[in-house]
């Protein structure tokens, strides 16, 4: 019965050694899940950022447009800071697609419609891009002699 007792004895070591590296191996699994979904949170900040850039861009688009008396000749495009910080900004592009078909008699003929695409590209940090294109139609009243284009751009 003594013979068996110096067997027991040395396979603590080994097992010790084998749940040791077991929670070590575990350990570094989580630190490793914990830095892709810091990472992750990042990056999902970032795309944020870029959408609320484009939309911004596309609101400065829009009422840009509205106060314009005739459409843009050529499509306009124009990059911008907002208001989201450092690393964030959209790029527009307002393009006149051409004049809609009102129905006969439609307001006795005193108004014009035109069709437009605004498209607005937001830039946020980590290099991330959210695109955002929107149509747009605006009736207006042309008067007797056009008005120059204003050189301002949105």
């Amino acid at each position: 019965m003594t013979a068996a007792l110096p067997l027991q004895r040395g396979a603590a070591l080994p097992i010790t050694l084998v749940l040791a590296l077991g929670l070590a191996f575990l350990m570094l699994e989580g630190l490793g899940g914990a830095a892709t979904q810091t990472r992750l949170a990042v990056l999902l900040q970032s795309r944020q950022q870029a959408r609320l850039a484009a939309e911004a861009g596309l609101q400065t688009a829009l009422q840009w447009l509205q106060v314009q008396p005739q459409p843009p000749a050529a499509p306009i495009q124009r990059s911008q800071g907002t208001p989201l910080g450092a690393g964030s900004h959209a790029d527009l592009t307002i393009a006149h697609r051409g004049p809609v078909v009102l129905p006969s008699g439609f307001s006795l003929d005193l108004l014009r419609a035109d069709h437009y695409e605004l498209a607005s590209v937001g830039h946020g940090p980590q290099q991330a891009r959210l695109g955002v294109i929107q149509g747009m139609e605006r009736l207006w009243a042309p008067t007797a002699a056009p008005p120059a284009e204003s050189g301002a751009t949105p």
